[in-house]
């Protein structure tokens, strides 16, 4: 009769422990973001594994460390140096948080060799992170990098008319 009790016991904690852990999780993420916008990099840097796996839209996936987010990630604070993430949806199940993100910032210093234009950007970025150990073990990023040019002055905004030109 008392191994008939035990089982709910065990489920219940195992209910709240997981429970507990996306929140855990979920905070995680937060805390991530809030050390990018207040340019705590200590912070930033430290939430990641040791090696990351990151997956980009069109199939493009690699391993990356700390040292190489931050040769990707310190040229762009450069560039953007107010730019700031507002979350704006997070959800977490288990290990893994999802979160919506509108990323906003101007263009002040020049970025992968293209001059400055003052203009302020504002895209949507959505990834979703696997943490392991309290870690960011993994991340999948799709953002609306197309957005992000346009407003930077990069591609034209009236794309229809450039792609006309082309077929004259």
């Amino acid at each position: 009769m008392k191994k008939h009790l035990l089982l709910p016991l065990f489920v219940i904690i195992g209910i709240i422990s997981f429970a507990q852990d996306t929140k855990s999780n979920k905070e995680i993420i937060t805390r991530f973001y809030n050390a990018f916008n207040q340019r705590n990099f200590n912070l930033f840097y430290s939430c990641f594994a040791d090696s990351v796996l990151v997956h980009f839209s069109g199939n493009k996936s690699f391993m990356i460390t700390p040292a190489q987010i931050k040769e990707d990630i310190d040229p762009q604070v450069i560039s953007f140096p107010d730019s700031y993430d507002t979350i704006s949806l997070i959800l977490a199940e288990g290990n893994w948080v999802s979160i919506h993100v509108r990323h906003t910032g101007t263009y002040k210093d020049s970025l992968w060799g293209l001059p400055p234009n003052k203009k302020y950007i504002d895209y949507s970025v959505m990834e979703m992170y696997r943490l392991e150990n309290n870690k960011i073990k993994e991340i999948y990023v799709v953002n609306d990098r197309f957005s992000m040019l346009q407003q930077m002055g990069i591609i034209p905004k009236e794309i229809k008319s450039v792609l006309k030109n082309t077929h004259d």
